[in-house]
């Protein structure tokens, strides 16, 4: 698995990818996500497989899981800015 920084700078990653992980570490479903970002079923299915491809992974609780060890853990440290060696 990749780390998702690298990819997000890269722009492998849209600002709506990076919104669809973030829904679907909530467990939210794709129809759900979908009215949640005003766009279509079928945008968000593609999205999702599209975010698998690019972070080599092969489930949404892998995304769930990677997003919640990489992304949120780090974004709840520096919001404390609680240092970590």
């Amino acid at each position: 698995m990749k780390n998702i920084y690298d990819l997000y700078s890269t722009s492998k990653l849209t600002n709506i990818d990076m919104r669809v992980i973030q829904l679907i570490s909530k467990g939210y479903d794709n129809k759900f996500i979908a009215k949640l970002t005003h766009r279509s079923l079928s945008t968000i299915k593609n999205r999702t497989k599209r975010i698998l491809e690019i972070l080599g992974m092969n489930n949404r609780v892998q995304i769930a899981i990677y997003y919640l060890e990489n992304y949120k853990y780090k974004d709840f440290v520096k919001s404390k800015n609680i240092e970590v060696k």
